[in-house]
């Protein structure tokens, strides 16, 4: 534990003269410079390390003696272990906060302290400590990055992922959960920024511009950037670069034994998955799940879309589970008219994939994997397991996949 909380200023940057800085906020930190040169600006930025922590009360105390002028800020989790390897986002918490002390003890618990220490405990969730587990990663704790906000009128990501990239707009109405929100708009972009389908508009401008970024931050292997950004009429600020993988065009060939008919795909390459756990909407018991998910490994998840949309009404699955490789998002009557959260598809894409679509009629799978608008097939009150396994090949650049059965089916069963 440090005893002293000293921190020095570097113009947008308030910095720890000791301590972990975590890596969401290193890595803005270091690509810093190349941000500004390129014409982008950073909000103001205070980095509090795990090692400063003494109370609620001196975090409050450090956020309030570096923006005084704001009712409210952004604290951003910066695990020491986040974004390590692949990418995981969304798996730890960042919240406002509001810290002017203004209204009863009830209120100033509910602003200020409660998302504080959402952000600080999400550390020691329960997936975290298996992920970190898996890793041999040490426990140490949650720095934070906090942030002036910006008034956005719009917000978005660019995502490096491969021989194209993707420019995609969110709700700023949503604040920090935009990204965990659907999207409102998605245009591919290519090596020299031109966005397929429009042309000298904003939206291509601001590709241009976020192309030419990518290309100057640092190369990492089999790397791309995905950066984060808010804009208004003083400027667009970037608010978090983090690295992704990036990987090239993979041949998918058609077959006649093709067992699944989609209509939207997420990740590229070959995934070869042993088991399906098929969890009917809305009808699912969180702890079972979790237990499944240890014990499996590279299973595929079937489900329908509320489980897995991020939408409010509906916790998302895809934050308690470690272990599928593949999700099967089954689309009633393949009418796909709803968009993945850009943290769903990027967590997706993490050497993992995902098809919307339905088992064919042909296949005896469809019997229990039914794209039923209410998860009401003759099983839906129960997760299924088969131990039946899968091979799904992938291009999410060409929307291209074949899903087919490695070995026999196997029959679903309750899973207890």
């Amino acid at each position: 534990m440090v005893n002293n909380f000293e921190f020095f200023e570097n113009e947008k940057w308030i910095l720890p003269k000791q301590g972990t800085l975590g890596n969401k906020a290193k890595n803005l930190l270091d690509n810093t410079a190349v941000i500004e040169a390129h014409g982008f600006k950073i909000p103001r930025s205070l980095v509090i390390p795990h090692e400063y922590f003494l109370d609620k009360e001196s975090i409050l105390d450090m956020i309030k003696n570096y923006f005084p002028g704001n009712e409210k800020v952004f604290v951003r989790s910066s695990s020491p272990d986040e974004d390590l390897g692949t990418r995981t986002p969304g798996f730890y918490a960042s919240e406002e906060v509001y810290h002017q002390d203004k209204g009863d003890s009830y209120d100033r618990e509910r602003k200020i302290f409660e998302p504080l220490e959402k952000v600080v405990m999400s550390y020691y969730a329960n997936k975290a400590r298996v992920r970190r587990d898996k890793l041999g990663l040490e426990e140490k704790g949650m720095s934070l990055l906090v942030q002036e906000p910006v008034q956005a009128d719009y917000s978005g990501c660019f995502s490096d992922i491969g021989e194209l990239a993707l420019v995609i707009f969110t709700n700023p109405d949503e604040g920090l959960n935009s990204m965990q929100r659907p999207s409102l708009a998605k245009f591919r972009v290519d090596a020299q920024g031109n966005v397929d389908g429009i042309h000298f508009t904003v939206e291509e401008y601001l590709a241009k511009k976020l192309r030419q970024l990518t290309a100057a931050l640092p190369k990492i292997q089999d790397k791309g950037w995905e950066i984060e950004f808010v804009g208004n009429q003083d400027g667009v600020y970037i608010v978090q670069t983090t690295p992704i993988v990036k990987k090239e065009r993979f041949e998918v060939k058609d077959s006649e034994k093709n067992i699944f008919t989609y209509i939207a795909v997420l990740g590229t390459g070959e995934f070869l998955t042993d088991g399906i756990l098929y969890v009917p909407s809305g009808r699912y018991d969180l702890a079972t799940i979790q237990a499944f998910d240890k014990e499996h490994a590279h299973y595929c998840l079937a489900t329908l879309h509320p489980n897995i949309s991020s939408i409010k009404e509906c916790p998302n699955i895809l934050n308690y589970i470690n272990n599928a490789s593949a999700v099967l998002d089954l689309t009633p009557d393949l009418c796909f008219n709803h968009e993945f959260a850009p943290h769903v598809e990027q967590y997706m894409r993490e050497d993992r994939v995902a098809l919307a679509g339905e088992v064919s009629p042909k296949c005896r799978l469809s019997q229990t994997l039914k794209s039923d608008t209410k998860g009401m097939n003759g099983h839906a009150k129960h997760n299924l397991y088969s131990p039946t396994k899968l091979i799904i090949s992938a291009d999410e650049i060409e929307q291209r996949a074949n899903v087919e059965i490695a070995g026999e089916i196997e029959d679903f069963n309750p899973l207890k």
